[in-house]
């Protein structure tokens, strides 16, 4: 189910890349739980949660976040040179707050200039539209990830560091 709510959303917002980002706050961990691209982006082993700017922004106070260049979202994005590779050059992030917990984020990236102020509230229309379907399928991937995993997240973490 949960990937078939995933995937209607993607549908309706028809970007190049869309993702679903799950913060487990119990384990600590986040995981991109859904990918329309899982060759470049593909579901992911746990890790940490991140603890910066970005996620105080977007998971901790809710906003989202929106970059319509590289230039944009390089110092958040590990990845960037990746995706500019990939011609994508803007991103949006809406974190999705349910019961006033944010569960993670949805996470649409396209061509630069992508994401102007009117498609941005489109965006976030149709995510609020969907939200309690949402919440359903985001919370069904909590718990999936033991202890065990999250512990080697964390350690996984520390050799990179």
């Amino acid at each position: 189910m949960s990937a078939q709510v995933f995937a209607d959303l993607e549908a309706q917002l028809a970007v190049r890349l869309f993702t679903v980002s799950v913060q487990d706050r119990a384990a600590g961990i986040a995981r991109r739980a859904y990918s329309n691209d899982p060759h470049s982006y593909p579901t992911t082993v746990p890790k940490p949660i991140q603890h910066d700017a970005w996620s105080d922004r977007v998971l901790g106070q809710g906003e989202t976040f929106v970059a319509n260049s590289v230039a944009e979202f390089a110092p958040w994005f590990f990845d960037h040179a990746q995706l500019d590779a990939m011609g994508l050059r803007a991103a949006v992030n809406v974190p999705v707050i349910w019961q006033g917990q944010a569960l993670g984020t949805i996470n649409l990236l396209d061509g630069e200039g992508a994401f102007p102020p009117d498609r941005v509230a489109q965006i976030k229309a149709a995510i609020a539209a969907r939200l309690p379907d949402l919440a359903q399928a985001m919370q069904a991937q909590l718990g999936q990830t033991g202890p065990h995993e999250a512990r080697l997240a964390r350690l996984r973490q520390r050799m990179v560091e």
